[in-house]
């Protein structure tokens, strides 16, 4: 029988040698005919065990490490619950990220400064209410006001997003969609969103993830080392990456046993809905399919990426996440563009505590009704309710206190360090260019400037939340909440 043993320590490396070392032993036997097939079932039997008994202790100290980051007495015991219900991942979680291309191969390949993706919003804005037409001009701003943009254009908000952006990056032209069909697919994709009336997972927020991920693409310069289908991919995945959201949690269908876990094997639940339902749109209904213009190769790339990037906003792998991309930032590797572009949907899917204060507190306020709801159900139905979901007694202040301190600021400061570690790629690529027009590509280069706005946000906003758990512990009533 296999022994559990530390990954990490120098005897685990010491076993690791010697069994390799047996079984290029056995190979050697096989090749002169010494070893019985009862003796190598026995030899390849003990190698299976060694290396399930390693899987099992490395998926361990993960989940260890996960939890580490989270065990403070500081955090009440419900919010630590949800902590790790909600960011960590399950010990059996097999699933593993494919590699692509990275993005220092592509900046090699040439950069093209002159690329479409710098077209002006006009092309996409052509059926946009001209109100909406004219907020959409402050598109690239880390403070874009969606609520705004929701209500002048009359609850279309994603639709609007995805119209300036497909104009901007020029995707209607360069894959061939027509206008009319992808007019019809933003409305089935807003009515996918609409279809459990959800306060928090809806097409606004959909909108918002989508506007975040463009400001935070467009600000590393990575829009420049990706190809048009990676491009496209990227803003697809962010539209979509929440399509038919049920309302509740993966914690909660697996716990009851809903038909949507059952037919995800318990996996990434709503995520793997999310991808599947909207490819499963576009192959039923060629009204819908945006993507019949690509070639098979094309479309291999764009659904391997987008099932990617999409699955990757599972909240259970948070912080395996990190852990991949701080070891891509210190590595001297090449930067992974799908772990890259994966973390910065991930970022922009719970950036709200890092915008302003009226943005933030009302996205909270959504979310913990979605939240409450989940809980009155499972009251209904006789399950244990889920930490936060109760609303007579969850602390919304504490527990946005510590999503802030665990999850948000870290995550933000390793994307402040990725999108600087990006636009250093960039700008070693242009250093190492044959290209003569270097005139040219400075002056492109010039307007990447780095800005980090939720440095100074996300702190204020800890402060509020703070101001407002002294006020309930100095008032009885302290419910009014934070002004």
């Amino acid at each position: 029988m296999a022994v559990s043993m530390d990954p990490n320590s120098q005897f685990y490396f010491l076993t690791l040698r010697k069994h390799a070392c047996r079984l290029r032993y056995i190979i050697y036997q096989m090749h002169r005919g010494e070893l019985s097939s009862k003796e190598l079932i026995d030899n390849l039997e003990y190698a299976a065990s060694i290396l399930e008994s390693n899987y099992v202790d490395s998926c361990r100290l993960q989940a260890e490490e996960q939890t580490e980051q989270i065990d403070s007495e500081d955090v009440p015991e419900e919010v630590r619950k949800w902590l790790a219900l909600t960011f960590t991942q399950s010990v059996n979680d097999p699933r593993q990220k494919v590699s692509f291309k990275s993005v220092a191969n592509a900046v090699r390949s040439g950069i093209r400064f002159d690329r479409l993706a710098r077209r002006s919003l006009s092309a996409g804005l052509d059926i946009v209410p001209e109100k909406a037409a004219e907020l959409l001009k402050e598109i690239n701003n880390w403070d874009f006001d969606i609520f705004q943009l929701n209500e002048i254009s009359d609850n279309n908000a994603l639709k609007c997003v995805g119209m300036a952006l497909f104009g901007k990056y020029n995707f209607l032209n360069k894959y061939k969609i027509p206008l009319v069909k992808f007019e019809a697919f933003l409305n089935k994709l807003q009515q996918g969103y609409c279809k459990h009336n959800n306060p928090y997972h809806n097409m606004v927020h959909a909108a918002d993830v989508t506007q975040t991920a463009h400001w935070l693409l467009s600000q590393s310069g990575l829009v420049e080392c990706l190809t048009d289908l990676e491009l496209f991919a990227y803003i697809f995945s962010a539209m979509v990456h929440d399509y038919e959201h049920t309302g509740h949690t993966n914690s909660y269908h697996v716990q009851s046993s809903s038909d949507y876990a059952l037919l995800y094997n318990d996996r990434s639940v709503l995520e793997n809905h999310h991808a599947s339902a909207i490819f499963r749109l576009m192959h039923d209904y060629s009204q819908y399919n945006i993507l019949e213009k690509l070639s098979k190769q094309e479309y291999r790339e764009f659904r391997n990426l987008v099932v990617e990037i999409v699955l990757c906003t599972d909240m259970s792998t948070h912080f395996a996440q990190v852990k991949e991309v701080k070891h891509m930032i210190t590595s001297e590797e090449e930067i992974d563009k799908t772990k890259a572009l994966s973390f910065l949907i991930h970022c922009s899917d719970i950036s709200h505590p890092a915008k302003k204060w009226p943005f933030h507190f009302r996205w909270t306020n959504q979310l913990m009704e979605e939240f409450f709801r989940q809980g009155d159900l499972e009251m209904t139905m006789g399950i244990p309710v889920s930490p936060l979901c109760d609303r007579l007694t969850v602390n919304i202040a504490d527990s946005q206190v510590a999503f802030i301190d665990f999850i948000v600021e870290p995550m933000m400061i390793v994307c402040s360090e990725l999108l600087a570690k990006l636009l250093e790629t960039l700008l070693q690529a242009l250093e190492s260019s044959d290209n003569n027009d270097r005139s040219k590509q400075t002056a492109a280069v010039d307007q990447f400037r780095l800005s980090q706005p939720w440095m100074k946000i996300i702190p204020e906003n800890r402060i509020r939340w703070k101001e407002y758990i002294a006020q309930q512990q100095n008032k009885a009533e302290g419910n009014e909440g934070p002004s």
